[in-house]
């Protein structure tokens, strides 16, 4: 992890609102990944933190959410046992591990996890792959500065914005 980012999580750590600002950040990274998502529990875990995080649900329920979310994610690595099919692909197993963590509130994982399935999702250049990698990180600067009300260095723009991807058929 970068000094800047790693400087950022220590500061986050600090916070009266730790925990509602790491599921917060979670939320973030997973919506940047959600179009990698095939598993329909990852899926209702997303809207399940949102829920959570603009006071619509309770923590029972959140917990509920993040219940077995790891395992799922362990299960799509494999091949299926019923009818032999591959595993998920990695990117789509990389953005689930991002919703266990991100629903879990551990943040910092959700955010490698993410990070790593965007670098999955980049079938280009391995040259092309590190770049979406250094991308992936400028951005969580960026968001965690944000999040945290502070400007990142040298910002001049508006706080970045989740990308949304168009869910796949």
């Amino acid at each position: 992890m970068p000094p800047e980012l790693a400087a950022l999580w220590d500061h986050l750590q600090q916070q009266d609102q730790a925990e509602r600002l790491q599921l917060a950040f979670g939320l973030h990274c997973v919506r940047r990944v959600q179009h990698l998502l095939e598993a329909p529990a990852a899926v209702t875990a997303v809207t399940v933190l949102e829920l959570y995080l603009s006071q619509r649900i309770d923590r029972p329920t959140l917990t509920a959410a993040a219940h077995g979310l790891k395992k799922l994610a362990q299960q799509l690595e494999q091949p299926s046992p019923a009818d032999g099919s591959p595993p998920c692909p990695a990117a789509t197993v990389a953005a689930t591990h991002a919703v266990a963590c991100a629903v879990l509130g551990e943040a910092q994982q959700a955010a490698q996890h993410a990070a790593r399935a965007q670098q999955l999702a980049c079938q280009d250049s391995e040259a092309r792959a590190r770049q979406v990698l250094e991308s992936e990180r400028d951005w969580q600067n960026r968001t965690l500065h944000h999040l945290l009300g502070q400007p990142p260095p040298g910002a001049t723009r508006a706080p970045p914005q989740p990308q949304q991807h168009p869910r796949r058929p």
